[in-house]
């Protein structure tokens, strides 16, 4: 429609007329896409092994890799985030799927790596192999605690089944039983993974020749599992994007619809996603702002939220005053707008609104590079201003 107006603009006026329209009165704000700047070289006395690229979300959100990955169909689900939150970053799990769906991917990030596995997938003494070869079938594990009325009475593991010689048969007669079992006795479950406990363990694991260490207390009850995978990744992955309890942190996107609300958001906190971003094309919009509003009134400060894409300063005064914690700048452009060898940005690209953190609240501002960065360039340039 823009379009047509404007030819009809050009076919009535006189051309002399149609030159001297001031265009410029249009353009609100002149500005630079990243490719329109270069970096300057300067006397640096840092070494590149000092320099940090760490940043803060909020008071107990940091990331040593100020990346999120895009919520696209194409580009985020459980392994792309389970790596980057390993790598400092952080995955947003995209929203074109079920709620239930979703949910069980951000699990999946979730118990992926921990400090402590707090509530490791059992067996009861009774299943059979064909229970356990579903249940890690479906969970992607390689080993179950087996349990008797809460009380640790084994451990199986995929290569337990190998041996298996019937569908039917019980996993007790397989598995690892209590009395030849390695095990570390602890007064309770323990909320996070210290470094002695950290040290004990590995030293357990590697004595043994074992993958799998359950933590029990006075009672054999079982408390926990940590796994030699788990220990290994502590010590490879020491900038990991990591809660409380040493598991990676992950992030969801969900829109502004009734069934998001009432559906996909409590499905997503009760599988512990970290981070919720109410992701839409136009975040300075009532829909948005009712949703984030919502959001925070229920889970408060339990859940860290992100809404965009917004692109001016009084848009991120809005969703600073319901309470989101950082708001994604700048409207991606469409791909019929790209060129040939990356879609640039309009002028928004390289400038902050004037007042995207408001008084009111610390709002942290995101870059949206948008579906595509073809060149780390852009990246460095974001990083710099």
């Amino acid at each position: 429609m823009g379009v047509l107006k404007f030819l009809i603009l050009v076919s009535i006026l006189p051309l002399e007329d149609f030159v001297n329209i001031d265009f410029s009165s249009k353009i609100a704000l002149r500005g630079l896409t990243f490719d329109d700047v270069l970096m300057i070289p300067d006397a640096s006395s840092v070494l590149p092994s000092q320099v940090s690229l760490s940043t803060t979300f909020a008071d107990s959100f940091e990331l040593s890799l100020p990346l999120l990955s895009a919520a696209m169909d194409t580009v985020t689900e459980s392994r792309l985030a389970t790596q980057l939150a390993r790598l400092g970053g952080i995955g947003i799990i995209h929203k074109n799927m079920p709620p239930e769906e979703q949910a069980a991917q951000v699990a999946a990030v979730k118990r992926s790596e921990a400090g402590i596995i707090i509530e490791p997938h059992c067996l009861d003494s009774h299943a059979t192999v064909a229970d356990a070869k579903r249940m890690m079938a479906e969970r992607r594990i390689s080993g179950l605690p087996v349990l008797n009325n809460g009380t640790l009475v084994g451990l199986l593991t995929s290569r337990d089944l190998r041996s298996a010689e019937k569908e039917t048969q019980s996993v007790s007669e397989l598995m690892t039983p209590r009395n030849r079992l390695i095990t570390l006795k602890v007064p309770a479950t323990p909320e996070r993974v210290t470094e002695s406990l950290a040290d004990e363990a590995t030293r357990l694991l590697h004595k043994h020749r074992i993958e799998k260490l359950p933590l029990v207390n006075g009672n054999d009850q079982l408390c926990g599992l940590m796994t030699l995978r788990d220990l290994r990744n502590r010590r490879d992955y020491p900038n990991a994007t990591k809660d409380s309890r040493g598991r990676l942190r992950v992030g969801a996107a969900v829109g502004v619809g009734e069934q998001d609300l009432n559906q996909r958001v409590p499905a997503l906190v009760e599988a512990g996603v970290d981070l919720i971003i109410v992701d839409t094309a136009h975040g300075h919009s009532a829909g948005v702002i009712e949703a984030a509003k919502t959001i925070k009134a229920k889970y408060g400060d339990s859940i860290f939220l992100v809404a965009g894409n917004i692109a001016t300063g009084n848009a991120a005064t809005a969703l600073a005053e319901v309470g989101v914690d950082a708001s994604a700048l700048v409207q991606s452009a469409p791909p019929e707008w790209w060129q040939a060898q990356v879609y640039r940005k309009s002028l928004r690209s390289c400038r902050w609104p004037k007042h995207s953190r408001t008084p009111r609240s610390k709002l942290s501002p995101m870059a949206d590079f948008g579906t595509v960065v073809t060149s780390a360039r852009q990246l460095l340039r974001a990083l710099t201003l």
